[in-house]
């Protein structure tokens, strides 16, 4: 779109959900518009006060601004990164994109492999911002902006950042009051829509509560979504079933919801090369493919889709944060006990085999590998896939001790502040835009469906982050201000049922239904050829996965997904999804 005078011309990806109160404004300072979108309020936005636009604008959003008199280029993202925007230096050239695949059609650029990218790949099995597997591409961070004079000069700058934790009043009821509102704020910002809207529904209490928001803003029925495993993936699952719990929401509710469930079935896993392509960078959290089948089967009737995302990191929702917490206990255990009878005991444990102690395994070899080290190693070590060690007999020709240093920048800047303000500062620098919002976007995407997160508000944000640790968990229980404010809407038993991750059955996948195909797009001459990981060390992976010794899914599913996109992108042009 360009402006009245021809100057500036904007190509933007998004929402801006506060641009009528912005028109308004402009309005008033003499601009007219001819549209209603949001994107013509941006661009006069621009117009009237260039990079000083961001810190008003309310929304999701990656924007280009060309200047069509000197062929300057502006460029920004928005504040937590929920839409991405990639850059390129190339031929004395900026070039950006919303996905790598774009960048990869310019002639001339090449095709390779950033190292520190796939070490920490292998490490997170997701890579951080702003790095990406392709050498020379990368991500503008969230909250960050760019800009070309169009003769060569670069600047770079940040106009905003998670703050820092700074705990303040620990009253419950106020916090929970505070906290209610702004969520009432963000949800409503997020209904304005002229396509059909609902919501995911996993029955958890972060979209529970959405729901339950959206219900008390827009007084009609919501449609909602939900996924059904097959009963046969049971024995692999290492966490319970979603749909008995979004069901009892649904009759809480009423004729309140428009309640529709969509299977997963095992053929979604045929879909992986597709994923991978569309992802542009692995990621390997089958969620994604999950993900991708909710919102291609809600498309028909609901092209917008309201989600809980971030409530695990704003909270401390997720199982490690309780786990670097109960370590503290487990070191006081004398070390003759914990080196010589429980960690023997646990390292025996069978996890890779499907069955009730599965889970259990899982969990307690996770624990027992890291509950000894100091706390910054002991939250990597539940954060990561590989300790130091592991990755660099598995990858032993790549970077693997640099691995973990953008995490632990983020470790040092809360030196000294509590343990779980620490955590959860890191996962929203890290783990929520480099991995959650990332597949979000992308596989929502690849289904023509828009998902809005108002859990990631940059008010939400700020607001959580000056709510004492205690707020958070409360002795064990996680997200406990969030909590006090579902319960003001929701059944008891659902706002405390058992944390349970958005999944995919892929233990199952892994274990059963694709075993010959790993086994081809694994085999030791393949893992040579590739000259990244160590063949020997693969194959032990493999092997401890079959004998059900060690549950190996994710590492498996992690190097399944890194084949298949060098397949994709380097062996091929990246034009075309790559067949199994």
């Amino acid at each position: 779109m360009s402006d009245a005078t021809g100057r500036w011309r904007i190509v933007f990806n998004g929402e801006i959900y506060n641009f009528p109160a912005l028109r308004s404004e402009l309005e008033g300072k003499g601009h007219r518009f001819v549209t209603g979108t949001d994107t013509e309020v941006l661009l006069a936005g621009w117009c009237e006060w260039k990079k000083d636009v961001l810190p008003r604008l309310v929304g999701m959003f990656a924007f280009a601004v060309y200047d069509t008199r000197d062929g300057g280029v502006f460029l920004a993202r928005d504040r937590l990164g929920i839409k991405p925007l990639y850059v390129l230096s190339h031929s004395d050239r900026l070039a950006f994109a919303s996905e790598i695949k774009a960048l990869l059609a310019l002639s001339g650029v090449a095709r390779s492999v950033d190292p520190e990218s796939l070490a920490r790949y292998l490490t997170f099995l997701w890579t951080p911002n702003p790095g990406t597997l392709f050498q020379g591409i990368r991500q503008i961070e969230p909250g960050c902006w760019m800009e070309s004079d169009g003769r060569g000069h670069v600047n770079e700058g940040r106009y905003w950042e998670v703050p820092l934790p700074q705990p303040g009043d620990a009253d419950p009821v106020r916090a929970a009051d505070a906290l209610e509102e702004v969520l009432d704020t963000a949800v409503r910002d997020r209904l304005i829509s002229d396509v059909p809207l609902g919501a995911f529904l996993s029955g958890g209490v972060d979209s529970s509560l959405l729901v339950a928001l959206m219900l008390r803003a827009q007084q009609s029925p919501v449609t909602t979504h939900t996924v059904v495993f097959p009963e046969a993936d049971d024995g692999y699952r290492v966490e319970e079933d979603d749909a008995p719990w979004a069901r009892r929401v649904r009759d809480h509710f009423g004729t309140g919801l428009d309640y529709r469930e969509h299977g997963m079935e095992a053929e979604m896993v045929d879909l992986l090369p597709k994923m991978i392509w569309h992802l542009d960078d692995p990621v390997a959290d089958p969620a994604a493919l999950a993900t991708f089948r909710i919102c291609a089967a809600a498309k028909p009737t609901t092209t917008v889709l309201l989600a809980g995302m971030g409530a695990e990191e704003l909270f401390a929702g997720y199982p490690r944060h309780r786990a670097a917490l109960l370590a503290e206990r487990y070191r006081a255990v004398p070390g003759f006990v914990r080196r010589g009878l429980v960690e023997p005991l646990v390292a025996r444990l069978p996890a890779g085999r499907p069955g009730r102690w599965m889970g259990f395994s899982r969990r307690a070899k996770k624990f027992a590998a890291s509950a000894a080290l100091d706390f910054e190693d002991r939250y990597l070590g539940y954060a990561g896939y590989y300790g130091p060690a592991a990755l660099a007999s598995l990858a032993p020709s790549l970077p693997t001790d640099r691995a973990y240093d953008r995490h632990r920048t983020y470790l040092d800047r809360t030196a000294g502040m509590d343990p779980v303000a620490r955590m959860t500062y890191l996962d929203l620098n890290t783990f929520l835009p480099s991995l959650n919002l990332a597949y979000t976007d992308r596989a929502s995407m690849a289904a023509s469906v828009e998902v809005r997160v108002p859990l990631v508000d940059h008010r939400v944000v700020e607001l959580a982050q000056t709510f004492p640790s205690s707020l958070k968990l409360r002795g064990s229980e996680s997200k406990a201000v969030l909590k006090d404010v579902a319960l003001r809407f929701l059944p008891r038993d659902v706002v405390h049922r058992k944390k349970a991750g958005f999944q995919a059955p892929i233990r199952a996948w892994v274990g059963r239904d694709l075993r010959g195909r790993i086994e081809d797009l694994l085999a030791p001459d393949t893992i040579r050829r590739r000259g990244w990981l160590d063949a020997p060390g693969v194959g032990r992976l493999l092997d401890d996965q079959w004998s059900g010794r060690e549950d190996n899914a994710l590492r498996i599913w992690a190097l399944l997904g890194l084949e298949l996109w060098a397949r994709t992108f380097l062996d091929g042009d990246g034009g075309e999804v790559s067949s199994w």
